[in-house]
């Protein structure tokens, strides 16, 4: 009985030591200094995008630094351009907002169920 368990066990870590290799190898080539160079670009065409937005629009300005950060995260890993009220960063932005509010045990409990959320 024991080693059925151990070996469950056993294989679920397994899964997770070679899901965060792979995910530190591809952050680290991603992310490291010589290729930061090539998001340049990107991040200042972000960045007088948002410096637009303030100006036509500064009471919102919570929404236009929340755009503007998943804009160029979403740039950055998915290579998806996003545009001005976009459905895709709404509803990131109404994701967010439902796991901050997860207060209590149950409702924390489906953030669990995901070890990636861990």
């Amino acid at each position: 009985m024991l080693g059925a368990g151990t070996g469950k066990h056993r294989d679920c870590m397994l899964l997770r030591v070679v899901y965060v290799n792979i995910s530190r190898r591809i952050f680290h080539q991603a992310f490291r200094p010589d290729a930061a160079v090539i998001y340049r670009h990107m991040q200042l065409r972000k960045a007088h995008q948002l410096l637009l937005d303030l100006l036509c629009d500064s009471a919102h300005y919570e929404l236009h630094l929340e755009t503007h950060s998943a804009s160029i995260i979403m740039s950055a890993v998915y290579d998806y351009e996003t545009k001005p009220n976009d459905p895709l960063v709404s509803m990131i932005r109404g994701a967010m907002d439902t796991i901050i509010h997860a207060e209590t045990p149950d409702k924390a409990a489906i953030i669990d169920a995901y070890p990636v959320c861990k």
